[in-house]
């Protein structure tokens, strides 16, 4: 969520939706995207259930209608910078680019957790890399057992790792 901050200096919060876990920490992380003028949106894939569908469907039509998704893709549990086939499956669904975003910041409140989460201390500097939009092919199979969905995860896997390296090397080369 560090990039929220980011988007809302630059952004109009109001047209992105902010995937948030369906729990307690998704009930903090939705006040803070309210804050910030986001819209939050609880969703949880843990059961295959019609009520997971429902929403997935839900957040597809706010992207369709021209909102844009922030989301970690490596979800809530992590592994880390492993991107869950959903996001390749949002994508294509919606007709959307995925832009792998990473940040990186010395001065802040690392959580002891499996993705090494940061809390940013306040007037943190923060250096933020956007990369390149990725395309995903709206013509082959949704199935998440495609190749085609892993050979895109694994794409989003190594820009997501090139931008977060990149991040952290640009807020050490501004401090030199």
């Amino acid at each position: 969520m560090m990039l929220t901050g980011y988007l809302a200096a630059r952004d109009d919060l109001s047209q992105y939706v902010l995937v948030v876990p369906d729990d307690s920490r998704g009930a903090i992380l939705s006040v803070w995207a309210r804050r910030l003028g986001g819209i939050p949106f609880a969703i949880s894939m843990e059961a295959e259930s019609m009520v997971a569908a429902r929403r997935l469907l839900a957040l597809i039509r706010h992207m369709r209608r021209g909102k844009r998704l922030y989301l970690n893709p490596d979800g809530p549990d992590g592994p880390s910078h492993e991107p869950k086939g959903g996001v390749v499956f949002i994508a294509r669904k919606a007709g959307a680019a995925i832009i792998p975003a990473g940040a990186y910041t010395a001065t802040g409140y690392r959580i002891p957790r499996w993705d090494r989460y940061v809390v940013p201390f306040p007037c943190s500097r923060i250096a933020v890399v956007l990369g390149e939009p990725l395309e995903v092919s709206l013509e082959l199979d949704a199935d998440r057992n495609h190749p085609y969905v892993e050979q895109t995860r694994a794409m989003v896997r190594e820009r997501l790792n090139e931008v977060e390296l990149a991040a952290e090397e640009l807020y050490h080369s501004k401090t030199r």
